[in-house]
């Protein structure tokens, strides 16, 4: 796996759609933050490399598993085109609040140990607030929690749009939109199809024991 490098983004880029993120439109970046983008099969064909020469993108988290049942179409192709991109790469799941957390985990991990990632995978928390009215929501999300740390001796970067989830576990990374009230360890927005994030350094979301 590789050594993780902390690179500084320039504070002003051009950008555009996902395709070729250096035309049509200028968007600014947080001045000294390192700049990163997550994507799933809704994104299609990516192109890593135009994102990283046009906006000295360094980072990207790539959706794989929802559920208990689903695989995302395109996280194979993702994670080869980020990694030739010479990008570092994480991956998430997105949380079903009905389904058993240790299911869901255990799902997860069996696609996760595929690959070589750099990045501590996420948990995605965003499922519509009818879905947290199931008598087992919060259950079948601490489970998840739980099991995580039990197998990897850390928690997952929580990525969610409910600030009674972030006050739950304050133990986790955080992640979220650049509006919240609360900073967020990576902040995200959203321009055109694409999600660009930003955080501080990637020491701060490797896996653990992955930095010199």
């Amino acid at each position: 796996m590789k050594k993780i490098l902390v690179l500084l983004s320039l504070s002003v880029l051009m950008a555009a759609c996902c395709t070729n993120p250096t035309e049509n439109a200028q968007i600014y970046d947080e001045e000294g933050s390192v700049v990163g983008l997550d994507v799933s099969h809704h994104n299609g064909d990516v192109n890593f490399e135009k994102w990283k020469k046009g906006r000295n993108v360094e980072f990207c988290f790539i959706k794989i598993t929802e559920g208990v049942h689903f695989i995302d179409s395109l996280a194979d192709h993702h994670y080869r085109k980020a990694k030739e991109a010479g990008l570092y790469v994480g991956f998430y799941h997105y949380f079903r609040p009905q389904r058993s957390g240790k299911k869901q985990f255990l799902f997860m991990k069996a696609q996760l140990d595929k690959y070589d990632y750099d990045l501590i995978p996420v948990i995605d928390v965003e499922s519509k607030n009818c879905d947290w009215k199931h008598p087992d929501a919060y259950k079948n999300l601490d489970e998840f929690m739980e099991t995580f740390y039990k197998c990897y001796g850390y928690y997952p970067i929580l990525y969610t749009i409910y600030k009674t989830i972030f006050d739950r576990y304050p133990q986790c990374i955080t992640w979220g939109a650049i509006n919240a009230k609360r900073r967020k360890d990576i902040r995200q927005r959203v321009y055109k199809n694409i999600d660009i994030d930003y955080c501080d350094d990637l020491y701060s979301i490797a896996i653990p024991n992955d930095v010199e």
